[in-house]
Formats: structure tokens, C-alpha cells, sequence
């Protein structure tokens, strides 16, 4: 077994650290802010993932995960280093590295200090220059060669615990003997690793992930399309996903993409492209098909007095609201002075540090009673009950419930 540390306590850092942890490795997770630490200490995660809880515990309970601030000391005691701090984006799409430089600061000092040689993994999303950089920046301060490894993350949140258990696919890109360090990492994995350059490890996860973006604002266009025709696009795309050439996985329409991933990676790829057309289509599609939602309204009902929405993460299964839909959706709700109650079974609390004029509920019922029309833009299971609360219009993104006076986009059939 190794001795692993995860800088960063995201998403990917504590999802990583728990599963590796559960793998036998002993495992730290370094962070800044204290009151994470405390909680992971305490075997409990800060985000919300299925089944990352009882993983957790379990890992702390066994001695195998422990969290720190003290960097200098999870450094000096590891084999190999993971960073997996954010990379958001700067106004102008750029990709914001001062996480990455800060930490790739702090590992350099500490590695000058130790005698033994450790690999620097990147988890993070950064572009193909990124870990080439900063490789060179922390060899000035450590004034010795290191190795410096890609190992990109492809997990999906709200099924990130079982991607990390059971990965499609595992990714490596660096020097052979960093390569090999990385590989003993995920021995106990049945899937063999990929491996590659480090620049080509880094675009590997902007390029899948700016292709699966392209699926669904490819889907949006016929969607919208056969809404001007009176067509069904539901029947398309599901007929069109039958050629084997085309996978049916992201080719759905609805109300567009968000979350921390794919806004953020095609506009960082698409602003060291230069702009590229492509991707700049991509982004230019799913801006506004929030809207979509409320044009279908404005036909089948008036959009006046108290709206519902149900649903307010970027998908189901998450608390993470980052560029959800959903929320573009509430806040053009709100510019309408329309009166608008607001629930999400995990992801309330994140959304109401976004919203302002909105009243959050604590359930499906209390959400939209009275209400005189219903929005779903998120398709979370447990609102397929609605219609014990509700007669209203429900207006959705996605397939979810069956009955009278329900209106899906894409499948219009009034």
C-alpha cells in the first residue's frame, strides 16, 4: 500500500481520497479551511455524492483517511502528491490558476526539504501548458528534477463514488518513472491504464468533455427546431441514437448543461483555441435554453401569480448548483416579479446563496401548493409524487412525469 496526500478537498479531492483510502492506501487530505478538516476528521464529507458518507467514515474509523492543514507534514510523509484544487474560470474564460500556483508554491518549498524522491500528480482540469509550467516552477524552487505526473479525473457528480470505484477509463501522462509510481496507485483496479504524454493527458479531459457538450447543445437545436415544426424530438433524437454510430448517452435535450465541468472546460479550451467556432456555438446554444422552459409555459398557460420550481442543482443526484440551469431559470422567474417558492432535495442551501426574492420550501408539498404553475428543471425522482400536491401546469425538462396537463420540451403533445 501507498502514502498518498489529495490537496483540495472538492469533489474530486474527497471523493478520491475516500476510495483510495477504502483501497487500503493511507491517504491525507490537506486543505485550507479548517472547518472541513474537522468534518472529514469527524467521518463525515462536505459535499453531497452517493454513498461518499459511509465510505468516509469508514476510512477515517479504520485509520486509513485522516484531513490536515499542516501541508509540510503530509508532504514530507507521502510517496505521491495529488493536486486537486479548482480551476475556475477568470471573466474572461480563461482558466484561474492561482490555486494551482499557490499549491504547486507550497509543494516545491516542502520538497526542497526531503531527500526522497515523490511524484506531483495534476487531478486538477488544466490545459496542456499547465503541468508542463508547472513542473519548471517548482523545479526553481526545489532547484532538483521531479516528476511531474496527469492523471485527469472522469467522474460525474451524483455518480462520482462509483466512477472512482469502477472507472471507464484511467488515464496517466508524464515520465516513465512517475508513470510507474501513478500505476501502482490503481493496482487494484481491473482496468487497464492509458497511457500517454503529459500534454495529451491534460487535453484528454477537455476534449471529452468538450465533445459531450456538444451532444447535448446538438440535441437543444433540433429539440428547438422541432418546436418551431410541431415536431416531436423526443422521437428523433431517440431514433436517431439507434444508429450504432451515435451513442444515445448525452444525446437528450432539455433546459442545457451546467455544473462545475463542462461551462468551464469548453470556455478554457475554447479561449486557448482563440475562439474557436465550434465551441463557441456550443456555449452560444446552451446560454439561453434555460428559456425554453419558459416560452413552453407562455403557451400552454399564463405565466402569472406564484411559480414553483422544483429542482435546482445542474442535475439530479448533487448539491452543486454552479451554472445550473435551473438557477438561470429562477432569476428570470424573479426579474418577472412573478412569486416563486423554490425546494431541491439536497442542493437548497447552495441555491439560496445564489437567489434573492424567493422563498425556499423544505418539500415537494409545500413548494407548490397554490401554485398556478409548476416548473421542473431538474428531474429528481422523488417529484414524480407532484401530482398528489398539485393539479397546476407542470412544465419540464426532462421525461419524468406521466399524467394530464404535463408538458416536456421537445414532446409536445397538447
Amino acid at each position: 500500500m501507498m502514502r498518498l496526500v489529495y490537496f483540495g478537498s472538492g469533489y474530486v479531492g474527497q471523493v478520491n481520497a475516500a476510495v483510495q483510502a477504502s483501497k487500503g492506501h493511507d491517504v491525507v487530505l490537506v486543505d485550507v479551511d479548517e472547518s472541513i478538516i474537522k468534518s472529514i476528521n469527524s467521518g463525515k464529507p462536505t459535499i453531497y455524492e452517493k454513498g461518499l458518507e459511509p465510505l468516509i467514515k469508514q476510512a477515517v474509523d479504520a485509520g486509513k483517511l485522516k484531513a490536515t492543514l499542516d501541508f509540510r507534514q503530509a508532504v514530507k510523509d507521502s510517496e505521491v502528491i495529488f493536486i486537486c484544487v479548482g480551476t475556475p474560470s477568470n471573466p474572461d474564460g480563461s482558466i484561474d490558476l492561482r490555486a494551482i500556483k499557490s499549491v504547486s508554491k507550497n509543494i516545491g518549498l516542502v520538497l526542497k526539504e526531503c531527500v526522497d524522491n515523490k511524484v506531483v500528480v495534476f487531478k486538477s482540469t488544466v490545459l496542456p501548458w499547465v503541468p508542463v509550467e508547472m513542473k519548471k516552477y517548482i523545479e526553481k524552487i526545489t532547484e532538483q528534477k521531479i516528476s511531474v505526473v496527469m492523471n485527469p479525473e472522469f467522474l460525474k457528480e451524483g455518480l462520482a463514488v462509483n466512477d472512482c470505484l469502477n472507472p471507464d477509463s484511467i488515464v496517466i501522462g508524464g515520465d516513465l518513472e512517475g508513470v510507474e509510481v501513478v500505476k501502482r496507485v490503481y493496482e487494484w483496479s481491473s482496468v487497464k491504464p492509458s497511457i500517454t504524454g503529459l500534454k495529451e493527458a491534460s487535453l484528454v479531459k477537455y476534449a471529452k468533455n468538450s465533445f459531450l457538450a456538444t451532444k447535448i447543445s446538438f440535441a437543444n437545436v433540433i429539440a428547438n427546431y422541432c418546436d418551431e415544426c410541431g415536431l416531436n424530438a423526443k422521437e428523433v433524437l431517440r431514433v436517431m441514437a439507434e444508429d450504432e454510430r451515435i451513442n444515445p448517452r448525452f444525446l437528450r435535450n432539455g433546459p442545457g448543461f451546467g455544473g462545475s465541468c463542462f461551462p468551464k472546460d469548453v470556455n478554457a479550451l475554447m479561449n486557448d483555441m482563440k475562439g474557436d467556432l465550434l465551441l463557441k456555438a456550443v456555449l452560444d446554444v446552451n446560454r439561453d435554453q434555460y428559456k425554453q422552459m419558459i416560452r413552453l409555459a407562455e403557451r400552454v398557460t399564463k405565466l402569472e401569480g406564484t411559480v414553483a420550481v422544483l429542482g435546482l442543482a445542474f442535475k439530479p443526484g448533487t448539491d452543486d448548483v454552479r451554472e445550473s440551469p435551473a438557477i438561470k431559470l429562477v432569476k428570470e422567474l424573479v426579474n418577472r416579479d412573478l412569486k416563486v417558492r423554490v425546494y431541491d432535495p439536497q442542493a437548497i442551501d447552495n441555491a439560496m446563496k445564489e437567489l434573492s426574492g424567493v422563498t425556499p420550501c423544505q418539500s415537494v408539498g409545500e413548494c407548490v401548493q397554490d401554485a398556478d404553475v409548476i416548473f421542473i428543471p431538474v428531474p429528481w425522482p422523488e417529484f414524480n409524487n407532484v401530482r398528489e400536491y398539485s393539479p397546476a401546469p407542470i412544465i419540464q425538462g426532462h421525461p419524468l412525469i406521466i399524467g394530464l396537463n404535463v408538458f416536456t420540451l421537445g414532446a409536445f403533445s397538447f
